[in-house]
């Protein structure tokens, strides 16, 4: 996620789930989902998930926007998603979600 974050543009706001309890009521988002995978508010304030959300991160990231459309692809999507929750349940827990503003 650092990596992400000192490569992405600055419409993409990173915040940490614990200082930011408000953001995830706001968006109904519980604490106990938002530390098992990663949660995105788009511009629209539409919600995305685990690899739907690191689809849309990668999708405004310089060369990124590639993979972004590879994992999009169904049946590469279905694989992702299964490995994402598998991975989900063991690594140490991320403490951040991620909004894109308007520019």
């Amino acid at each position: 996620m650092r990596y992400y974050k000192k490569i992405a543009p600055k419409n993409i706001i990173w915040k940490d789930i614990f200082k930011s309890e408000a953001e995830l009521r706001k968006h109904k988002i519980t604490l106990e989902n938002a530390l098992k995978i990663i949660h995105l508010v788009d511009e629209n304030k539409k919600i995305f998930k685990g690899v739907d959300a690191f689809i849309k991160i990668w999708s405004y990231l310089k060369g990124w926007r590639i993979l972004a459309k590879v994992i999009s692809l169904p049946i590469i999507k279905q694989i992702c998603q299964f490995c994402y929750i598998a991975f989900a349940k063991i690594r140490p827990t991320q403490h951040k979600i991620c909004k894109i503003k308007k520019k």
